[in-house]
């Protein structure tokens, strides 16, 4: 009796929608809440500029954090946000020189990157389910493609970059928000014929749909401009929607371009406002003439090295379902993002995290097609096999990603611990430094630290410390204190090798006097060094 009744609550919890929701948001979970400290391995250097760009919003120095034009204000508006209502940092009660209060202060973004993938993932769930709702959803096949891609998205180990504190990282919650509510807003449209009550309130629904998702979208610009190569596909869902309601269409396309085109335009406004809008235009050439990596380098040399399984399936859907099924959601999400990528002509990895999604549920719709079609025309033993054969592709994708991004996540669980010992260190020291200055009333003892912004934001903004800090792309490096405080770490050893730096950082790095190593034992490859240059 127990165990029928136990079969009976399994078997309604996989014919339920939720389970198949559920399942995903659990692996999403579980890859991006496991060991968020250890991996990425090594500090990034633009995720630490976007952590200093936040706390410059928490101690209220505005958004704008130099004479660098380079990015729109979201994202450190948005996080600062949250950092703000949580107390942070002051209610993690950090102490000068603690590895522990170090590890925390980073801990904390990190668990909020991964809420956000959660959400991601929710996200990219809802968007398959509504948008491929047809007459045949008696066969769940919106539900299949909704579940597969949210599990591709949920346990690939490409979809990790979302760990990071990067603009494309917060920026696609936004993007997913707006095609979301523009899918709504399609799904809200009546066609004439309809009675009068139900036209005048699905007109209603349209409306506020179409400026929500509008809203979304402007945001998602604000945070990054190239997503402006993401109005067509929003467009394409939310003009569909009222193209034959004449009598809103006007006011519906003003509710939804208002905000796309108005919120962005916070940017070159407050350039003017403070008077520096040549530097934005400056920022704004500099930005758009880069040229380091290419479009296809990236995706050769780094896609194919980290994750070739989910680029081979998800461009293989993009081909299936968006080139040969004329899949208009896909196909409007990926070109105009990736034609803007390959004529900018500066592309990394990370740039590519709003097009994932996409990738995913076209890889989910391969798949859930091609079985269709094999299926069809069948008796009911050869459709069963079919179905089975189904459950299996999916089980090895879930497997495989799983797994892979597992041994990813947990297979060095202290690689990063030299970076934290080597930023309490630096915290200590300048610390210890100042009382000093203070004590007997020296100006001459001020420092210069010349490091990667992992190492220098947490002194200034966390421990309210004074001293002068360089960056390893500032150039020309420009020293105005007798003393400098240089970290050596394998990423400015890199860019040395690279002529990345500018040249003078040599000088106090091989003229200086080595204070200390952190290498964590036997992790040599992370090995940071303390110079002090008298």
């Amino acid at each position: 009796m127990c165990v029928h009744a136990m079969t009976s609550v399994l078997k309604n919890m996989i014919n339920s929608n939720l389970f198949f929701l559920v399942i995903p948001l659990i692996l999403c979970a579980y890859t991006h809440f496991w060991n968020p400290l250890g991996f990425p391995v090594g500090p990034s250097y633009d995720e630490n500029i976007y952590l200093r760009r936040t706390m410059n919003i928490l101690i209220n120095l505005g958004p704008q954090e130099s004479q660098l034009y380079d990015h729109p204000y979201f994202l450190q508006i948005f996080l600062g946000g949250i950092l703000r209502i949580i107390g942070y940092p002051h209610s993690l009660n950090p102490v000068a020189g603690d590895i522990h209060s170090i590890e925390m202060l980073y801990l904390v973004p990190k668990l909020i990157m991964g809420i956000l993938s959660i959400f991601d993932t929710f996200l990219i769930y809802k968007i398959a389910e509504c948008y491929y709702n047809k007459n045949n959803n008696k066969t769940k096949y919106n539900i299949k493609i909704a579940f597969i891609a949210s599990l591709i998205f949920a346990v690939m180990p490409l979809t990790l970059m979302t760990r990071t504190v990067w603009l494309e990282s917060i920026q696609l919650p936004f993007l997913l928000s707006s095609i979301l509510f523009a899918t709504y807003t399609k799904k809200a449209s009546v066609k004439e014929g309809s009675s009068a009550n139900k036209v005048d309130k699905n007109k209603r629904n349209i409306l506020i749909l179409s400026m929500v998702s509008g809203i979304f979208l402007g945001l998602t610009i604000f945070t990054k401009m190239p997503a402006f190569t993401f109005i067509p596909v929003v467009g394409y869902l939310v003009f569909t929607a009222f193209s034959h309601m004449n009598k809103i269409k006007f006011k519906a396309i003003v509710s939804w371009l208002g905000p796309v085109l108005s919120i962005p335009l916070i940017w070159p406004v407050y350039s003017l406002y403070s008077g520096t809008f040549s530097l934005w235009s400056k920022g704004i050439f500099f930005q758009t003439h880069r040229t380091v990596q290419s479009f296809f380098s990236s995706i050769k040399y780094d896609f194919l090295n980290i994750d070739p399984v989910f680029i081979s399936i998800g461009f293989a859907g993009f081909i299936f379902s968006g080139v040969i099924k004329r899949d208009l959601l896909i196909l409007l999400w990926v070109i105009p993002f990736m034609v803007f990528l390959y004529i900018i002509g500066f592309v990394s990895y990370w740039h590519f995290i709003p097009a994932f999604p996409a990738l995913c549920i076209a890889a989910a719709k391969m798949i859930v097609d091609l079985s269709n079609i094999t299926i069809k025309k069948k008796n009911e033993n050869e459709k069963n096999i079919q179905q089975i054969l189904q459950i299996i592709v999916i089980l090895a994708i879930a497997i495989f990603g799983v797994v892979s991004t597992t041994k990813l996540i947990s297979e060095k669980t202290n690689t990063n611990i030299p970076y934290f010992e080597a930023s309490a260190f630096i915290v200590k020291y300048l610390q210890d430094n100042e009382n000093k200055k203070s004590d007997n009333n020296n100006n001459n003892s001020k420092f210069t630290l010349i490091s990667n912004p992992f190492y220098s934001w947490i002194p200034f903004y966390v421990f309210n410390l004074h001293y002068d800090s360089i960056d390893y792309y500032d150039s020309p490096v420009s020293v105005k204190t007798k003393k400098v405080l240089l970290v050596s770490d394998p990423v400015l050893i890199g860019r040395l090798s690279h002529n990345m730096v500018d040249k003078s950082i040599k000088k106090y790095l091989y003229g200086a006097d080595k204070v200390l190593t952190f290498d964590a034992n036997s992790y040599t490859t992370n090995k940071v060094v303390i110079y002090i240059h008298q």
